[in-house]
């Protein structure tokens, strides 16, 4: 639910400016600024989630389902 409201801000930051959206949307800016922040983390962490996906898919197809 956060990430949506920081998604929101983050596309409409130019136009309102951050701290007035914060203020409407009762978010506090620090959250705002230390997810905005985070965003590399967290893609590297869904490349790696995605990659450990893979390998887990080939090696179930090479046990044929085992």
């Amino acid at each position: 639910m956060r990430a949506r409201r920081w998604d929101f801000i983050s596309a409409h930051a130019g136009e309102f400016g951050v701290q007035r959206l914060c203020e409407v949307l009762d978010a506090a800016r620090s959250g705002y600024y230390a997810w905005r922040a985070g965003a590399r983390a967290r893609a590297d962490r869904a490349a790696a989630e995605a990659a450990l996906v893979r390998a887990i898919r080939d090696v179930h197809q090479e046990t044929r389902g085992a």
